[in-house]
């Protein structure tokens, strides 16, 4: 008798699918791996999903990097300041929107 895994690989790598069928993107930031519900049992919405998650993991690793080094522009210290508060459990989305209303360039 064969032992079910939890987990299947998909041809896309990062792109997993659970055994409930739903698939899950995994990704790494700051040395810890996380997976992130992708929210579809369908394959191709759920490689959307994860190239616009990944170009988002991918920006948010860049932005890091430069403001550690001090190469950091003003638009990344934007992006750091709003994904940090995003990160906050204790903000009411209402706060967020006035928060989030500008625009970063570059």
């Amino acid at each position: 008798m064969r032992k079910q895994t939890t987990w299947t690989k998909t041809p896309t790598p990062g792109l997993l699918r659970h055994k409930t069928e739903r698939y899950y993107g995994r990704f790494t930031l700051g040395g810890k791996t996380t997976f992130e519900a992708l929210k579809t049992d369908l394959l191709e919405i759920a490689r959307t999903r994860f190239a616009k998650r990944k170009a988002e993991v991918e920006s948010a690793r860049r932005v890091a990097r430069n403001t550690e080094t001090g190469a950091g522009t003003m638009g990344d210290l934007a992006l750091l300041y709003r994904n940090k508060v995003k990160a906050r459990v204790g903000i009411v989305s209402t706060a967020l929107l006035g928060i989030f209303s500008f625009q970063c360039i570059g």
